[in-house]
């Protein structure tokens, strides 16, 4: 004999099915299908029995004899078919009354302008909607009017109609105000987020877009974002260690890091502490022009913020104009707007960089050894930074006494690096992530590794070629793939690519930062003070001449190199910095040491050209020479006339060359002799007259005579 029952779960309470754990499920599963058939069977305790020992069978037993299927049979018919009386209470003891309310709930139709008063208070309130609950129930009991409802007064007289109103409003509340029911009814997260904390807080709520680095080129797109570093660095002159700000370009085809800069966090006055600036974008982008440069295949894409790493409209139009339009700067957007009353605080938009952004974790990890960190959180700083803070003070505070003629010799340890210090690191840092080849970065090669032995190190197949190995034998030696690094994709991608650098006379113009140098020494710029120098030099540039002036514009966050002006805005020359040669690298010592052996030549032949005392002793030496070959030669043709008892040809030619210079001194003698006594007439002449009849004549007759006195 069947009934009416139905003997499944209704649709609208699967999920409160799926919430019981997995073994309650299979519980109820069985026990609806074993009263379904029981329901079916012609003689139930035959049906009963069966499904006794079927339940044995598959592991149940508890809840599972005769008598226990008898009572959920009962229960289950008693209660109109509601599978919530088939659960264990005692596996799930927290499902005795909340979710059978939960259940009737469901099926209670609330009224629209309920749902609007209700999802209204859920939105005022900025953390939880639990409190906005706790706020319509309060207002229920004080007897306010709820919209759809009324008061609780009227609610009563409707729903309870003939009984007694109450003298005050009872505990129950109408059916479906319940705080899991009403959360049915709440806003979705998304809207909750717009009117709790914003617009951009909102997007993040949203599916993002997913994109890919397949397919792109080298310096195709150019990211520039900012980071702080996790540690502090010591200024000299400032009492408080400070931060370190940095800046980062990554290309994104081949996540290689590019260029970076960092800048210390200084103090001001107001209490505040200096941030990046607007020439530390810019001179990043000005290092990698020059050093890589532009594509010019297709356009790169430099993009920027709109916050602290940014560059303005100005310098874009600069850039791009440099470049003859293939370098251009876009920026993010910015998230802002206007949710209720009041607008939002404009927000960067980080989608726009984040293949930095994801990058930053990694780079702090990398650099977790460099002393003076103070963690990735406030609550995670390590207890040592307040013992190093202290020691700084004190060490700054006896340096500052230390006389002004020590402090080059004085110099103590400080607890935190310097920010050079914490440049070189950096380096070091950049280079290994750069060369880094376990990575799960998408889109990247593999590249299949060889050894010869088993302790050798594993090489691509390429630098076995070149060291002379067999391609035969690097066939069958052991081999296992790994990533290309960083470093391997960007040469690899850019072997089609035609790069061109900005000439380095348009250095002035990205670069803000310049001084007034003067030469002191050839070849050499000091842009540091004479106590603590820094050196950039060229011996063989012939514009580095002792006291020359020039304006030298420096890159503030690449100073590999410096670039010279007149002062009058026309390019001069550019000078590379002079590093410091390490006494353990023999051959960079013997490159230097044999450039200026090679300078020093230089200079002495320079010298040489133009010393007039040993020009004149040249000259000297040859004339004896040929004096001496000259009496050689005479002495030799008397000996041979001696010899021979006749005069050669030679020897009359000597002495006819001997009569010649003794007559043309004979004629010297005579002309002198004569222009002396025509002086003597003509100064005789000349005091003898008392007077001429014309001055005139006078005159051009004196006039003639001393033009013929200055003549002899």
């Amino acid at each position: 004999m069947s009934d009416a029952l139905s003997y499944v779960i209704p649709q609208h309470e699967k999920p409160i099915f799926w919430s019981l754990p997995a073994a309650v499920q299979r519980e109820v599963h069985f026990a609806l299908k074993a009263l379904f058939r029981i329901s079916r069977a012609k003689k139930v305790r035959e049906a009963v029995k069966r499904e006794v020992r079927a339940a044995k069978s598959m592991g149940l037993r508890r809840g599972f004899g005769e008598s226990s299927l008898d009572r959920k049979r009962k229960a289950y018919r008693d209660s109109g078919g509601d599978w919530i009386v088939l659960i264990d209470q005692a596996k799930v003891p927290d499902w005795d009354r909340e979710l059978r309310c939960r259940v009737r709930e469901h099926e209670v139709a609330l009224p629209p302008e309920f749902v609007s008063h209700y999802r209204g208070l859920c939105m005022e309130r900025t953390r939880s909607s639990r409190q906005a609950h706790y706020k319509l129930v309060r207002a229920w009991r004080a007897g306010e009017s709820i919209p759809g409802y009324g008061t609780w007064r009227e609610w009563w007289l409707r729903e309870q109609p003939g009984r007694p109103l109450p003298a005050t409003c009872p505990e129950d509340v109408p059916d479906g105000w319940s705080y899991a029911n009403l959360m049915r009814y709440a806003p979705d997260r998304t809207v909750l987020t717009l009117a709790r904390h914003g617009i951009a807080a909102a997007k993040e709520t949203l599916p993002t877009i997913v994109r890919t680095r397949k397919g792109l080129l080298p310096m195709q797109y150019i990211v520039l974002d900012d980071w702080r570093c996790d540690w502090r660095c010591c200024v000299p002159g400032v009492a408080e260690p400070c931060m370190l700000n940095g800046i980062l370009a990554m290309d994104v085809a081949t996540a290689v890091c590019l260029r970076f800069g960092v800048r210390p966090a200084l103090p001001r006055e107001n209490g505040s502490h200096e941030g990046l600036k607007r020439i530390d974008a810019k001179s990043i982008v000005a290092s990698i022009l020059l050093t890589y440069g532009y594509p010019l295949d297709y356009r790169c894409t430099i993009i920027v913020e709109r916050g602290t790493a940014t560059i303005t409209p100005e310098d874009a139009a600069a850039i791009e104009e440099i470049t003859g339009g293939r370098v251009r700067v876009t920026w993010t957007s910015m998230i802002s707007g206007r949710v209720f009353g009041y607008a939002d605080r404009p927000v960067g938009n980080f989608r726009g960089k984040a293949w930095l952004e994801s990058f930053f974790n990694l780079l702090h990890n990398a650099c977790a050894d460099i002393p003076g960190q103070i963690g990735a959180h406030y609550s995670k700083m390590p207890a040592e930074i307040e013992g190093r803070t202290k020691m700084h003070k004190a060490l700054t505070k006896a340096q500052a006494v230390v006389p002004e003629q020590l402090r080059n010799v004085i110099e103590y340890r400080m607890p935190f690096p310097s920010p050079e210090v914490s440049r070189d690191s950096l380096n070091t840092v950049f280079h290994m992530l750069n060369n880094r080849d376990r990575h799960a970065l998408e889109g990247f090669d593999q590249v299949m590794q060889f050894r010869l032995g088993k302790y050798e190190d594993w090489v691509p197949a390429q630098r076995l070629i070149e060291l002379g190995v067999d391609p035969e034998v690097i066939e069958r030696l052991p081999c296992k793939p790994r990533p290309e690094t960083p470093m391997e994709r960007l040469r690899r991608l850019s072997r089609d690519v035609r790069f061109e650098r900005v000439h380095q006379a348009a250095a002035p113009r990205l670069l803000e930062t310049h001084r007034q140098v003067v030469i002191e020494k050839e070849g050499e710029v000091n842009i540091g003070s004479s106590s603590k120098p820094v050196y950039y030099r060229d011996l063989r540039n012939p514009y580095l001449r002792p006291r020359a002036r020039y304006l030298a514009y420096i890159n503030s966050q690449d100073d590999e190199w410096i670039h010279l002006t007149d002062g009058k805005g026309a390019y001069v020359t550019s000078v590379r910095k002079e590093r410091a040669v390490s006494q353990a690298d023999p051959e960079a010592t013997s490159r230097a040491i044999a450039e200026h052996q090679a300078q020093l030549k230089r200079k002495l032949a320079e010298a040489r050209k133009y010393d007039l005392t040993s020009a004149r002793a040249l000259q000297d030496a040859r004339h004896n020479l040929e004096q001496a070959q000259k009496a050689e030669a005479i002495n030799l043709v008397e000996r041979e006339a001696q010899s021979e008892g006749e005069c050669t040809l030679v020897a009359a030619q000597v002495q006819a060359a001997c009569n010649g210079v003794s007559a043309a001194r004979r004629e010297v003698e005579d002309e002198a002799a004569e222009a002396a006594a025509r002086r003597r007439r003509y100064r005789d002449d000349f005091h003898a007259l008392d007077s001429r009849p014309d001055e005139a004549s006078e005159q051009e007759e004196y006039a003639v005579s001393m033009d013929e006195l200055n003549e002899l």
